[in-house]
């Protein structure tokens, strides 16, 4: 057996979940409260640019921000954090193949759930990188790519939202 550590899962099932648009900026009702999520905002950008970097001094080619792809980079960011902290841990992005009930941009095989993987990545994450360990200092992080065919789609939209109206 290996050594303990985390896996993190960021899993998808339709193209559109793909987000590589930067971090909003939420406006709020009350200047404190605006102060407050400006903060967390500036906060945010410092942890990714702090994990940008230390990766980039032994990685080249990873670039994430904040401003930037900044599903990703949150991802990356935590994985590193908690690689630098001697936590050791895996980043499995997980596709599901087959769930047509959602959205009509669904993974229909592997090689469709790979390629748009491999777009959403690109210019952020090196493929060399993709599924070797990334040495953090006290311990290394991975980041993989996989999918799995889903066993049941999801029900179909009208369904759901019938459902949930009952909720109400």
């Amino acid at each position: 057996m290996g050594n303990p550590g985390l896996i993190l899962v960021e899993a998808k099932a339709h193209a559109s979940e793909f987000d590589c648009n930067p971090k909003p900026v939420t406006k709020r009702d009350t200047p404190e409260a605006q102060k407050r999520t400006d903060e967390n905002h500036q906060q945010i950008g410092q942890a990714i640019n702090a994990a940008a970097s230390a990766l980039t001094r032994t990685h080249l080619g990873i670039a994430i921000s904040r401003d930037r792809c900044y599903q990703l980079s949150n991802r990356i960011a935590m994985a590193w954090k908690l690689a630098s902290m001697g936590i050791p841990n895996t980043l499995v992005f997980l596709g599901f193949v087959n769930d047509n009930e959602i959205a009509k941009d669904y993974f229909t095989d592997a090689n469709n759930w790979q390629q748009a993987f491999d777009t959403y990545v690109a210019g952020c994450f090196p493929f060399v990188l993709i599924d070797r360990d990334i040495p953090c200092g006290k311990a290394s992080f991975r980041v993989i790519s996989d999918c799995l065919s889903v066993k049941r789609p999801s029900r179909p939209l009208v369904e759901r939202r019938k459902h949930d109206m009952s909720q109400l």
